[in-house]
């Protein structure tokens, strides 16, 4: 037998034309029976009706055409997400890891996702605008740190410390931004994958400026071995394993609830009030000053992702309130895992000449779990 190929325009008409050639193709038929439409935005026409929509309602709203939304063009017509064979190995990923998930799945048989509604309202001008801001602020402290040679006054233990315990952090930090583009292109919607987008973003920031630390610190102290040695303390010192752990297991937490949960409600709370709030704090007991003012930069970060991921866990259990039950199930293991790795990070915190009680670390990040439990209403 010999296959021939065909051009996309004989694929389309051979699979979804009903008539002739001139019909329109799948994707304009789920807005059949509209009288007025605005080409672009039908789905944003039918929640706002004709009023004008905010720039980021245009942007932002229901563009993501792969989203688990049974009347998509490609789920009525393939039953699966992408224009592609149902059987391919993609759709299938999609399909089980995101559609049968059962946070997704609840939602989406209440109704749907695109009605979620970042609360910051983030596009992409505003967000460069905003962290052009942030960045001119760390910037201004790095240019201070060089200018007062801050640097050659520090003691011999903040050097351990940022040799042994603050260079890991860009492993970290790049391990969660990895999750967030995991969770931003499996998103069940477009809204969704923006905050994961911006979210992966601050990470990249969080590691870039962790290596500019280190880097700067080799230049002043060339033999020391700045920069040698973060990976072999990220993957053997004890203080970080029980953290790298939890980090490596939530990265291969495909399916989309547990990935979600394991990130948003343990994992990710538990990292920014250890390695930012408190790896700051310690620093500045130690004589470095400069260290806590620039992770107060990534902290607001922190605070706009708490604000957009609360709004989604409301959002999914007013939708389906039987999701709640979905996250409790899944919420004891992960917390576990994350209070188990800020305690082993008690050498970094009680080593130093100034200490810090890895309890209070502890008994913070509990609050914080208290903090996000009551929000979203679990």
């Amino acid at each position: 037998m010999v296959f021939r190929a065909m051009s996309w325009d004989e694929v389309y008409k051979r699979i979804f034309a009903k008539a002739s050639m001139t019909e329109k193709f799948f994707r304009d038929r789920e807005y059949a029976g509209y009288k007025r439409t605005w080409i672009t935005w039908p789905m944003l026409e039918r929640k706002i009706g004709r009023r004008r929509p905010s720039e980021y309602q245009v942007v932002s709203y229901a563009l993501s055409y792969w989203s688990p939304d049974p009347n998509s063009p490609t789920y009525r017509y393939l039953g699966a997400p992408f224009e592609l064979s149902p059987t391919h190995h993609i759709q299938k990923w999609y399909i089980y890891f995101r559609d049968k998930s059962p946070l997704v799945k609840a939602v989406v048989e209440a109704g749907g996702w695109h009605d979620y509604s970042d609360p910051h309202e983030i596009v992409y001008w505003k967000y460069n605008a905003m962290m052009d801001e942030e960045e001119t602020v760390v910037d201004g402290l790095l240019e201070q740190i060089v200018k007062t040679k801050h640097d050659t006054m520090l003691s011999e233990d903040m050097l351990k410390f940022y040799r042994d315990y603050y260079d890991p952090l860009r492993f970290i930090w790049h391990a969660l931004q990895m999750h967030c583009a995991y969770l931003g292109q499996m998103a069940p919607t477009s809204t969704v994958i923006n905050i994961f987008t911006f979210m992966a973003m601050d990470y990249l920031r969080r590691a870039q400026r962790v290596a500019q630390r280190i880097k700067m610190l080799d230049i002043v102290y060339p033999g020391y071995g700045f920069g040698a040695y973060g990976r072999q303390k990220w993957e053997e010192d004890p203080a970080y394993q029980p953290l790298r752990q939890a980090v490596e297991q939530m990265l291969v937490a495909y399916d989309y609830t547990e990935a979600l949960v394991s990130f948003a409600l343990a994992i990710k709370p538990a990292a920014d009030i250890a390695l930012l709030e408190y790896y700051g704090r310690l620093a500045d007991l130690n004589g470095d000053k400069y260290l806590y003012q620039i992770h107060l930069s990534f902290l607001k970060d922190s605070q706009r992702h708490q604000d957009q991921l609360v709004a989604l866990f409301k959002y999914a259990f007013e939708r389906a309130p039987s999701t709640k039950d979905i996250v409790r199930s899944q919420l004891g293991r992960w917390r576990n895992a994350a209070e188990a790795s800020v305690r082993g990070l008690r050498p970094v915190f009680e080593s130093m000449p100034v200490k810090i009680p890895v309890d209070e670390v502890v008994d913070s990040v509990k609050a914080k779990f208290r903090e996000l439990d009551s929000a979203i209403g679990l």
